[in-house]
């Protein structure tokens, strides 16, 4: 029987959640709530319940669910990140630095929600078996997806 790290011994009994319940409950209220905290702008109140969406982290994560849903985490977030890319190359290029400057702001403020939102599947998924790091995967992934894309346009500015 292979080795349960430490931390995941402290997951209580519960009911077991399948992929379904994951699939049809659980992901579509981190999903939702990880829209709101990529759109909201800069000191927004974003009505979602901090308490609640931990707790699907949680439970998530002890059931076995993380890969699944770092996946999804990543995909969201990703097709995000390509949406906002074409929003900055359709700018005006007398708009183009100001609006690039938004983005990012806006993107590194909602890490700072997301991130402690998932700190419990970064600590024993991400950490322990990918060997890597929540926020530095989220920060490489605006990096890819926008920074890189656009750095030529901006330096030319």
């Amino acid at each position: 029987m292979a080795a349960v790290p430490q931390g995941m011994r402290i997951c209580k009994v519960m009911n077991v959640i399948t992929i379904e319940d994951y699939k049809s409950t659980y992901w579509p209220k981190l999903d939702s709530a990880i829209d709101q905290l990529l759109t909201q702008s800069p000191g927004d109140y974003i009505p979602i319940s901090y308490e609640q969406i931990y707790s699907c982290v949680y439970k998530c994560v002890c059931q076995q669910h993380s890969e699944q849903m770092y996946s999804d985490l990543i995909k969201k977030i990703t097709n995000h990140l390509e949406r906002v890319s074409k929003e900055l190359q359709a700018s005006p290029p007398d708009l183009y630095i100001e609006r690039f400057n938004i983005a990012l702001g806006q993107y590194m403020g909602a890490l700072q929600s997301i991130v402690p939102l998932f700190i419990y599947m970064n600590k024993f998924y991400i950490e322990t078996k990918l060997n890597r790091d929540l926020k530095d995967d989220l920060i490489k992934l605006f990096t890819e997806h926008v920074a890189e894309k656009h750095i030529y346009n901006l330096m030319r500015k």
